[in-house]
């Protein structure tokens, strides 16, 4: 297994998201998401509460982001700016490439609130996306053939930064082509779940459903997942009966505490 920090970054990428991301259904398990929601989430460090309209499709987009960036820069309030190349990212999300697809999901990024509240007293509103540039820079097209086009910047916001730097980051950029991969949001929700979690652990199908605040008939829910579970196993996730076993599989995923400074603090 990798030892240092550098070795970490190249094997498993920028941190991914946090334990909070995945643990609490701050994206709802569903990839056609209709309605918005809000959920809370207590922590040692505070509080934060998160509404939007917010799916797994969303969740893949904002992954992407976070893991196959050109460029990362921390912009000095606390904000981080990543250069995106959108063609690339489409091409990940195996979709069509139609910016305006991206533009709608980075829109329901920026539109929701994200609150976040500290036991010092101190308090953060924002959304997960604060600003998007989409003539950052001008690129040639493929093979140097077709017409120009341009790279992004994305910028998420100070808020958003609060909370990876108040929390276990995960790292999880081996596993996220099968996460791409899947069908069912409620598949990729239980994937980023279990991936949060290091060694051994078996939680009840109705728990797991519970947990990442699912509604729908267990039933109607194991038929739609059953298209996914190879691609489940192979992030170490086995469905045994009413049980969920999961194993940590070595190389797939990565942990890292958070800055050693107070919440909200930059490295």
């Amino acid at each position: 297994m990798p030892g240092s920090k550098k070795e970490i970054q190249t094997i498993f990428g920028y941190p991914t998201a946090t334990v909070v991301h995945s643990r609490v259904p701050l994206f709802q398990a569903s990839r056609k998401v209709r309605a918005v929601s809000q959920w809370f989430c207590k922590t040692s460090w505070g509080s934060v509460e998160v509404t939007g309209r917010l799916g797994q499709v969303h969740r893949d987009l904002h992954d992407l982001i976070m893991t196959q960036g050109e460029e990362y820069h921390l912009g000095e309030l606390g904000d981080l700016h990543i250069v995106l190349d959108p063609a690339k990212i489409q091409r990940l999300m195996r979709i069509e490439a139609n910016p305006r697809f991206l533009d709608r999901l980075l829109e329901d990024m920026r539109q929701a609130k994200v609150t976040l509240k500290l036991k010092n007293g101190k308090s953060s509103l924002g959304g997960i996306v604060s600003v998007v540039d989409k003539q950052n820079r001008e690129i040639e097209g493929p093979g140097g053939f077709m017409e120009k086009r341009y790279l992004w910047l994305v910028t998420i916001s100070r808020t958003w930064v609060q909370v990876y730097n108040s929390t276990l980051r995960i790292r999880y950029a081996p596993a996220l082509p099968i996460l791409l991969a899947m069908k069912s949001g409620y598949s990729q929700a239980m994937g980023r779940f279990f991936l949060t979690h290091s060694g051994k652990m078996s939680l009840g199908f109705e728990a797991c459903l519970k947990t990442l605040g699912v509604t729908r008939e267990e039933k109607k829910v194991r038929h739609e997942i059953k298209s996914d579970l190879s691609l489940l196993k192979k992030l170490g996730v086995r469905f045994e009966g009413s049980m969920i076993r999961y194993e940590q599989l070595k190389g797939m995923v990565s942990f890292e505490n958070p800055p050693q400074t107070s919440p909200g603090g930059r490295e």
